[in-house]
């Protein structure tokens, strides 16, 4: 288990020229080597979106990988499909899957290794209605319909809860993306739609729909987020894929966090300035990646900044994704347990 000096690293990445950001498919920075002279490895990445995976934008952008000697290719924009690109190997890690997606593959058969905890707290818990619905509409409704994510992500767990909680009497339908979902509430295909707050704000802010629970609100994770929040977002990989690529995932990470470490000192203003250089943002203006970005702060630091996943936050993420509507799931399943799921080694060990 290698263990390093931050301030050394520090002191690579102040030396490193302008130019030394690592390689990238959605069309970064030109790419570099280490002026150290040591061996560049190559890893690749798959996220949901530029606003999902800003950490890896500002670790290319700032120096961070080239200072580790790992060179990115990030294949942003992915969606559901991010844990598809990592069983095919066309991607090593995959950023900011659903949590209950590992679980679904393992259950068919397919082991990986939850390696990096992303996002938790109720980040797909806000629920989004065309102006002028009310909850108590809502529930009135004898052939109400909420569009969602596929079973086995957060968006269609949290539509399970509250179906049961608030008294829904609605069914579910399921889109791929959330530009999907938004054109099926405005066009009046559904009645709600449901998910990360990021992804509704600016139609919201446009007048063509209405937040009616808002998960970026403390008030509201309060009154409908449990007090023990579960993982809901993280990173994984297929195990002998990560440790045929041990030094570079490692690496990646060093660097990784470092970049969330700036992000959580410079701000999301800061932050959504480097990742609007990238290619795979530019459906984004700045001030919509501005917001998007203040929109998911909460949400990073719960229940943990620094990717650590615990035992017992493992444990609780099980219960929670009984609602996720996985075939034949069970939380006690000795094949999702922590010791067969969870890999911290890879922080660990960087």
């Amino acid at each position: 288990m290698r263990v390093r000096s931050r301030a050394l690293i520090l002191a690579a990445a102040v030396g490193l020229a302008a130019g030394l950001a690592s390689a990238c498919s959605s069309g970064s920075p030109a790419a570099g080597s280490s002026s150290s002279g040591a061996a560049t490895q190559s890893i690749t990445i798959a996220g949901n979106a530029p606003t999902f995976t800003a950490a890896a934008y500002v670790a290319q952008d700032l120096g961070y990988f080239a200072a580790h000697h790992v060179r990115v290719t990030i294949l942003d924009n992915q969606g559901p499909n991010v844990p598809t690109l990592v069983v095919s190997g066309r991607a090593d890690i995959g950023i900011g899957a659903a949590a209950a997606e590992p679980v679904l593959l393992t259950s068919k058969g397919q082991h990986v290794s939850v390696i990096y905890g992303e996002e938790g707290g109720g980040i797909s818990a806000s629920l989004v209605v065309r102006p002028g619905t009310t909850l108590a509409s809502l529930k009135g409704m004898t052939n109400c319909t909420i569009g969602t994510y596929p079973q086995g992500t957060s968006a269609y767990g949290w539509a399970t809860i509250f179906s049961k909680d608030l008294g829904l009497k609605c069914r579910f339908s399921v889109y791929q993306s959330a530009p999907l979902q938004i054109a099926a509430l405005t066009g009046g295909s559904v009645n709600a739609i449901i998910g990360s707050p990021a992804n509704f704000s600016a139609t919201v802010a446009a007048g063509k729909a209405a937040f009616l629970i808002n998960c970026s609100l403390a008030a509201d994770r309060a009154k409908y987020v449990p007090s023990n929040p579960a993982w809901e977002s993280v990173d994984f990989g297929i195990p002998s894929n990560l440790a045929a690529k041990r030094t570079a995932v490692e690496d990646f990470f060093l660097a990784y966090q470092e970049a969330k470490d700036w992000i959580s000192k410079n701000g999301p203003a800061a932050t959504a300035k480097i990742v609007v250089k990238f290619p795979a943002a530019r459906a984004f203006t700045l001030a919509q990646l501005t917001s998007t970005l203040t929109t998911n702060a909460p949400f990073t630091a719960i229940p943990d900044s620094t990717g650590q996943i615990t035992q017992a936050q493992w444990t609780t993420s099980l219960g929670f994704f009984a609602n996720f509507g996985l075939p034949d799931y069970s939380a006690g399943n000795p094949q999702y347990a922590y010791a067969k799921v969870i890999d911290m080694s890879y922080l660990q060990g960087s």
